[in-house]
């Protein structure tokens, strides 16, 4: 069985375009293969949240809709709101959400959580001497993950002794190309000597976030 944590990162961009105008937002079952996919933390922004084009002192929402869609429940889970001129947007550099916590996929509810909301409010504060100009809203998903992959190993303790029956095949069966995360185990080998069995874990990002060593 391997466990391998990782911070798992994933980026949404949109490109707000700005006009500066003068003035005058289950029940599961228990025999579902869940821990497929490679699917960990989903999101999209909602639809003309942000608008397209905004004028001048208007308000506007910025609207993330996310998910958790693997096998690995999250805990700390955080949004972070950035790209754009903090003299126009917001007035700082970031803007961050706090720690969220998502129920991952599981033999009950192989479908993983519910939809969640996060949102921004803010007001356009743009030049009055500029007739339009765009701003990059870019949305980042940090948060830790986990992969379990559960393969059958088959280890013989007497692979070479002169009675050994030799009925261990060593093959590493029913590992699967995929364990209900980004970070997928792909593949195991097993190497024995007389006196230790070592194990080669082979793994490799299938999302398309960015994955780092959290410690």
């Amino acid at each position: 069985m391997k466990n391998t944590n990782i911070i798992y990162l994933i980026l949404a961009v949109i490109i707000l375009l700005i006009s500066s105008c003068t003035d005058s937002s289950s029940s599961g079952n228990k025999n579902i293969n869940w821990r497929t996919g490679t699917d960990g933390i989903t999101m999209s922004f909602m639809q003309d949240n942000p608008p397209s084009e905004a004028v001048s002192t208007q308000e506007m929402n910025v609207i993330v809709k996310f998910a958790n869609r693997g096998a690995s429940d999250v805990n700390n889970l955080k949004f972070y709101l950035s790209g754009y001129d903090k003299s126009i947007l917001f007035g700082y550099d970031a803007m961050t959400s706090a720690n969220i916590a998502l129920e991952g996929k599981n033999q009950f509810n192989p479908t993983g959580s519910q939809e969640g909301f996060e949102t921004w409010k803010t007001k356009v504060n743009s030049p009055n001497d500029i007739d339009s100009f765009k701003q990059d809203l870019t949305v980042t998903a940090c948060y830790s993950y986990k992969t379990i992959a559960t393969p059958n190993i088959c280890i013989d303790p007497m692979k070479y002794d002169l009675t050994s029956s030799g009925k261990c095949k060593y093959d590493i069966s029913d590992l699967g190309s995929s364990q209900g995360g980004p970070i997928a185990v792909t593949s195991i080998k097993q190497k024995t000597t007389d006196s230790r069995v070592y194990l080669e874990i082979y793994f490799s990002n299938k999302g398309a976030g960015t994955p780092y060593s959290g410690k």
